[in-house]
């Protein structure tokens, strides 16, 4: 048994040839207040060095978590919610969605014989256990063809960089006292369903939060990804969690449906092979799917019209009218209970969705006679000029909430790919300094939102690529700042050995293109960058894809 003491408190350890099993007992003041907490943590060997120590916290018997005192203090609840396709799921202790940091097509064969659990067969019973949970959010998540994203954890860092955050764990009903959680949840099914669950979380963990920080005011701010923001608004409107919110920071959220979903539905993902046929017909049945379906009139009838996709004329084959019909009842719903909610005068939810812009996005359904569908680029009439293009994904005017429809200065404008709005530096220092003024910290002042530069670019390649076939990248020019060269780099996404390729793109007239071959089997980022930093964002546009 030994004793260290130290600057920032004591422990007692106990050792062993290859742990510390440690009583960790920090004091510091901060803000004029003094904290003190006790911890029982193990410690590796391999963890230890002269200089830090890193603890693996088993419990908090004495008190609650550790919060550094120099950093922004936190007393509000910060959840992150995922998109589709962007929480592991296990069956029994199985994984049967958890793509590996490598390659998705080497994950769907090795783990082909469990793909059949994640259909869903009593879509109808809310109540049915098919023994599928949601364990943890995947660190990135692909999906050909429907979603694709670059995952959490440089956000995460930045976060816990600046504020006052103690992780918790979603899963862990009797855990110590936290204020960063993230939320896995079974993107399958019905986004209620996850709302649902997500209010049990927030019912359990703020009222915790809120007496370890002797704060009755903390409220929860809510980070989410695409699919995420429509988990947490239902929860917000509709399950009546208002007064528990802060704020709603929405990526790529589509609040009005995409039709991102329609190129899915109709044409699914055909380029490679029976095994991704298999998981693009799997996906093709789940509610979550059909719930993303645009909620404007986005398809072009037959008979000239304008129309929702369960209004049409004739039934569409590739897409069941009867469910296309009640996926829409979700957004219904949260804004029928929007228009109610607002009247209430403890509402004050701040709602900050960013919005990509730039990109060619998918933006309707054209029906020719005949019954031959063609997913394109025409704007529905109804969609404002202003809202032309998206984040590739998600249309800007889908990213934009309804009820912030006429308040562009409301809107979060970056021009960015769906993958990646979270990860650039500058993106990252605005959502800090929009958090801190959040949390009444107005030292430095938050960016000024609704602010869309004029200058950016808009990046098009594939999600995936077969090996030995050229990757092609594709990049057109918005603004009229000249870039004097265009460079494309490509780097492996799941390691940085400094074995990226830059490729020099050639211009033609505002698009300029080039291509790479001879790349592995693997996961890649693609950036692009130019001579004239003018002419493109301080962050730079980027995106991933896959060789397989």
């Amino acid at each position: 048994m030994s004793h260290q003491s130290g600057q920032q408190g004591t422990s007692v350890t106990e050792s062993t040839a290859d742990h510390k099993r440690c009583v960790v007992v920090p004091v510091f003041r901060h803000y004029g207040t003094t904290y003190a907490s006790v911890a029982i943590a193990i410690v590796k060997k391999d963890q230890i060095s002269q200089s830090s120590w890193r603890y693996d916290v088993l419990a908090f018997p004495f008190g609650g978590p550790i919060m550094s005192p120099e950093k922004l203090r936190m007393n509000d609840l910060v959840v992150i919610l995922p998109g589709i396709t962007g929480s592991v799921l296990t069956r029994n202790g199985t994984p049967i969605w958890a793509p590996a940091p490598t390659t998705l097509l080497n994950w769907v064969r090795s783990h082909g014989h469990s793909l059949r659990w994640l259909r869903i067969e009593r879509e109808d019973d809310p109540d049915y256990d098919d023994g599928v949970e949601a364990t943890a959010l995947v660190p990135y998540t692909f999906a050909p063809g429907l979603y694709r994203f670059d995952g959490y954890t440089g956000m995460t860092r930045h976060l816990s960089g600046h504020f006052q955050l103690v992780m918790g764990n979603a899963r862990i009903t009797d855990g110590p006292p936290a204020n960063y959680f993230e939320f896995p949840y079974d993107w399958r099914k019905d986004n209620a369903i996850a709302a649902g669950q997500l209010k049990q979380l927030i019912d359990r963990e703020l009222p915790r939060w809120r007496h370890y920080v002797d704060d009755p005011d903390a409220c929860v701010i809510f980070i989410a990804h695409s699919m995420g923001g429509l988990v947490a608004r239902y929860y917000i409107e509709v399950l009546k969690g208002y007064p528990l919110t802060r704020a709603l920071i929405t990526f790529g959220t589509p609040h009005r449906g995409s039709p991102q979903a329609f190129d899915y539905l109709v044409n699914g993902y055909r380029k490679l092979g029976v095994e991704l046929r298999e998981l693009t017909a799997i996906l093709q049945s789940l509610p979550s799917v059909y719930q993303l379906l645009p909620r404007y009139r986005a398809v072009l009838d037959v008979d000239g019209v304008w129309k929702r996709v369960f209004e049409t004329t004739h039934d569409i084959k590739e897409i069941d009218r009867a469910r296309a019909k009640k996926a829409y009842v979700l957004y219904d719903a949260i804004e029928a209970a929007h228009a109610v909610n607002r009247k209430d005068n403890r509402y004050a939810v701040e709602m900050l969705p960013v919005v990509g812009w730039g990109h060619d996005t998918k933006q309707s359904l054209r029906i020719h006679r005949g019954g031959r569908l063609e997913v394109g680029d025409d704007r529905p009439p109804d969609v404002d000029p202003v809202f032309a293009n998206g984040d590739g994904t998600v249309p800007r005017v889908s990213a934009v909430p309804l009820e912030l429809n006429a308040k562009p200065l409301r809107w979060w404008m970056i021009n960015q790919k769906h993958a990646m709005m979270q990860n650039g530096q500058e993106m990252l220092a605005n959502l800090a300094q929009v958090v801190g003024a959040l949390q009444g910290d107005l030292r430095q002042p938050a960016r000024a939102l609704g602010s869309s530069p004029t200058n950016g670019f808009g990046l098009d390649i594939d999600d995936v690529f077969e090996a030995g076939e050229p990757v092609t990248i594709r990049v057109t020019l918005h603004g009229t700042e000249d870039p004097n060269e265009i460079t494309a780099r490509i780097e492996p996404a799941h390691i940085t050995d400094g074995s990226a390729r830059d490729v020099v793109l050639v211009p033609t007239g505002f698009v300029w293109s080039g291509e790479v071959t001879g790349l592995p089997a693997g996961r890649y980022r693609v950036s692009i960058q130019s001579k004239n930093a003018a002419a493109g964002p301080t962050d730079l546009v980027a995106d991933v894809f896959e060789v397989m």
